[in-house]
């Protein structure tokens, strides 16, 4: 892009629109809802110069989906997008106490609900490969921990964390396992 281009799309004269530099320079709105791919080696300040001014200036009727594996960008905007009428969700993959508590297994309510979310949690490792036997066998007994899972009376219970705790135990405690099928496999 040139010198001349990039004045013509980057505006200092409006006020709406998606900052690119951090201060006045703006996308104007009509174009911000094209395609934007940011990347920068650690430091050269994306989150203090493009996210962290867009977030504070959203949209009031946009939706946004933020990366922020720092949490630089949650800690120095949440508070006033929330102020200002967003409904602020956070996805924490290393606190799930700062995390909004997202449960697929309450989602499910019949069998292949069950089936459906083994074979999107076996095919989401990786290497999913249809007719493989160790795959197969791998969505078998998650749907059937699933399902079994689903009979223990506390609701609050059917989640994956016990379902990996169940896995878990097919290797360290087969006795307490049998004794938990038993009671609640139908």
């Amino acid at each position: 892009m040139t010198d001349r281009e990039r004045k013509n799309l980057l505006r200092k004269d409006i006020e709406d629109g998606l900052p690119m530099d951090g201060s006045r320079a703006r996308l104007p709105q009509k174009e911000c809802f094209n395609h934007l791919l940011l990347v920068g080696s650690s430091g050269v300040g994306k989150s203090t110069n493009f996210q962290i001014p867009t977030l504070l200036t959203a949209l009031p009727n946009a939706s946004y989906a933020v990366t922020d594996v720092s949490g630089e960008a949650d800690e120095k905007s949440a508070g006033y997008l929330t102020a200002v009428g967003f409904n602020v969700k956070r996805i924490n993959l290393m606190d799930a106490a700062k995390s909004h508590q997202y449960n697929p297994v309450e989602l499910c309510k019949t069998t292949t609900d069950y089936d459906k979310l083994a074979e999107l949690l076996v095919s989401s490792s990786g290497n999913s490969q249809e007719g493989n036997f160790w795959q197969d066998s791998a969505k078998m007994v998650i749907s059937n921990l699933l399902k079994i899972l689903a009979n223990y009376p506390d609701k609050e219970c059917h989640n994956l964390h016990n379902l990996k705790f169940l896995i878990n135990q097919m290797v360290i405690d087969k006795t307490n396992l049998n004794h938990f099928v038993s009671k609640y496999a139908v």
